[in-house]
């Protein structure tokens, strides 16, 4: 619990100190809709994260973040209300952050 914690607060961390994209990240451009685990859109960092909600869902308006996981991979969701009022979840597959949040706190 202590590890998830802290990797909770690494993402936190790393979202705040990132500089904004001026063009869509390859990795969160891929096609992938987010609604589900089986369509999570593919991120390399917490910001991608936002970037594509402003990029794809203008006007959304953000509510929680919470970890999650699918089947194979770890995930970030977005959950919040469209424009409309309706209310979206968005799956972003986090691996690649995770990985590299591992590395940071074994020093490598």
């Amino acid at each position: 619990m202590r590890r998830a914690l802290t990797l909770a607060a690494l993402l936190l961390l790393t979202a705040c100190g990132e500089k904004p994209r001026t063009a869509p990240p390859a990795s969160a451009s891929g096609g992938a809709d987010g609604h589900d685990c089986a369509h999570a859109v593919l991120v390399q960092s917490v910001r991608e994260e936002y970037d594509w909600i402003a990029r794809n869902h203008p006007g959304f308006e953000m509510g929680t973040q919470s970890l999650s996981s699918c089947p194979d991979f770890p995930v970030d969701i977005l959950e919040g209300k469209l424009p409309d009022g309706t209310r979206a979840a968005y799956y972003f597959n986090i691996k690649i952050v995770m990985e590299e949040e591992r590395k940071m706190l074994e020093g490598h």
